[in-house]
């Protein structure tokens, strides 16, 4: 085997060089991987959210239907509702004023 200085330094050269500039393609991958992994976390968060907001819908609907429910539990969203309507009819009235 010969020693070829001409192809060692070259050899040495893109070492250094990918060192001090990596591969864009391996940057770009990382990037990728980090993209990926957030969307997973954004769509576990989703998921977590849509279970939580129907257990919710499940508790309300079963509070509303059940006999043994004060009549205060069963009407206070409605009244909620109607009067949060009222309110804003009032402030758009002041505000139209």
């Amino acid at each position: 085997m010969s020693f070829d200085p001409i192809s060692a330094a070259i050899d040495f050269g893109s070492k250094i060089v990918d060192r001090i500039w990596p591969d864009a393609t391996e940057k770009q991958k990382a990037e990728a991987a980090q993209i990926v992994a957030q969307l997973a976390h954004d769509e576990n968060i989703f998921s977590k959210e849509v279970e939580d907001r129907q257990s919710a819908r499940q508790r309300e609907a079963e509070i509303a239907t059940s006999a043994d429910a004060p009549l205060l539990n069963k009407i206070v969203l409605p009244i909620l509702a109607i009067g949060v309507l009222v309110l804003s009819f009032i402030l758009f009235y002041i505000v139209g004023n």
